[in-house]
């Protein structure tokens, strides 16, 4: 049983939202963010990449950036740019990038559902990242980046999602700087809420599809409590985190393809023939987008190639662990994916030209194209307790950042 539930959500006004809307904060590094943020005050890049406005000597992870961020948090407050719901609602979140359409809930996710797997990931977490998103959060004093989650098709929710879009235009909405389209219905109706709560509590599991560092966080924010307060105390807000649930066939995984930047001291001769041990190689006239298992493209000296696995796997084994057990460890000394500074990874829209830019322009001496992990080989590694390669899924739309927040009890008004 998955235990969801309504919450008063700090957000943005019909009037404020376009200036509020931001990109996820983990998506472009601190100078990008600084232009980003240029002449708008009311960007939300000023809470959670709060570092912009600050000296450009002071570190990032630095205890005057968190507060920085609470403080930010607070003057939107004050000037009107967020407003506390009366309520707890729900919402419907609806995003559109050109073709590809996606409709989720907004809602309080459980933090015992997380640490008892019934919210299951599929993806390790970094200490340091980790410790970045708890310290963000307590500075902060809530939940303000959503956890993307998935969840098994559902007939009942797929009828309230439609019926409250259809119902009547969005309560506040924004477009992104590369045209992406945000709209939120609040779902303040209590027989509505009930429907969403109960549909998703007869589901065996939801699925973390971005947004492991924030789920743990959450975790280890509300589990600190719990050792201040005792095991027994009222933690409110705290024990839940801010989430958006989207029906696992509204979703769209995009490739994940890999580059590294040397050849480990192989000649080209050498290097080709390495690979010709567990894959077959044909020249091909176009860059090559994988579209079957076990078949990769490689660009290589301005050269694309099909390579085709000849070791014969279970489907259920991914093409990223293909290429990196069969390829990218035996020939090109890849140890640790997750470390290895040599090995490059390039994510969804950027595709195939950036995988021919970073080698022809020398950053890179070689780079694969890979098919995108499904959404059935995502739920059937968390399903089995197992975790995937880093950088195994891309997914698009990015949610956005500022549109909904969830707020810790501090944030909340004395009961």
């Amino acid at each position: 049983m998955v235990a969801v539930g309504p919450f008063r959500s700090l957000r943005p006004t019909a009037d404020s939202s376009q200036a509020v809307l931001a990109l996820p904060y983990d998506v472009m590094n601190v100078a990008e963010a600084r232009e980003m943020a240029v002449g708008l005050p009311d960007s939300f890049l000023h809470v959670s990449r709060a570092e912009i406005d600050l000296d450009e000597s002071i570190s990032p992870y630095d205890d005057a950036v968190y507060s920085r961020s609470g403080a930010a948090l607070t003057e939107f407050i004050e000037r009107g740019v967020l407003r506390l719901d009366d309520e707890p609602t729900l919402s419907v979140y609806r995003m559109r990038m050109g073709d590809l359409e996606q409709v989720g809930l907004v809602l309080a996710a459980s933090v015992d559902d997380y640490a008892a797997g019934i919210i299951r990931k599929h993806e390790l977490t970094r200490p340091d990242k980790e410790n970045d998103r708890v310290r963000h959060i307590e500075g902060v004093g809530a939940h303000d980046e959503p956890v993307f989650l998935l969840s098994p098709p559902d007939k009942r929710i797929a009828a309230l999602l439609d019926a409250v879009v259809v119902a009547s235009p969005a309560d506040y909405s924004a477009v992104s700087d590369t045209g992406i389209s945000h709209e939120v219905w609040i779902v303040s109706d209590g027989d509505q809420i009930a429907t969403a709560v109960s549909a998703i509590a007869d589901m065996p599991a939801l699925y973390v599809a971005d947004g492991h560092h924030r789920s743990a966080a959450a975790q280890r924010v509300r589990d600190a409590r719990r050792e201040q307060h005792g095991a027994g105390a009222d933690l409110g807000t705290a024990e839940q985190f801010l989430a958006v649930v989207v029906p696992a066939d509204q979703v769209t995984l995009m490739p994940y393809h890999r580059a590294v930047a040397d050849l480990s001291g192989l000649t080209s001769e050498q290097f080709f023939a390495a690979v010709s041990e567990n894959f077959s190689v044909e020249v091909v006239s176009d860059a090559l987008q994988p579209t079957s298992l076990r078949e990769f493209g490689m660009y290589f000296d301005g050269q694309w190639y099909r390579l085709r696995s000849t070791i014969d796997r279970d489907d259920d084994v991914l093409d990223v662990d293909v290429l990196q057990a069969d390829l990218l460890e035996p020939v090109l000394a890849i140890g640790d994916p997750r470390r290895d500074q040599r090995l490059h990874f390039v994510g969804g829209i950027r595709g195939l030209p950036e995988l021919e830019r970073l080698v022809d322009e020398g950053h890179d001496a070689v780079s694969f194209s890979l098919m995108p992990t499904s959404v059935a080989q995502l739920v059937a590694v968390a399903d089995r307790g197992e975790i995937m390669p880093p950088k195994s899924t891309w997914f698009e739309p990015k949610l956005g950042s500022g549109l909904f927040l969830h707020p810790l009890p501090e944030r909340l008004p004395a009961s």
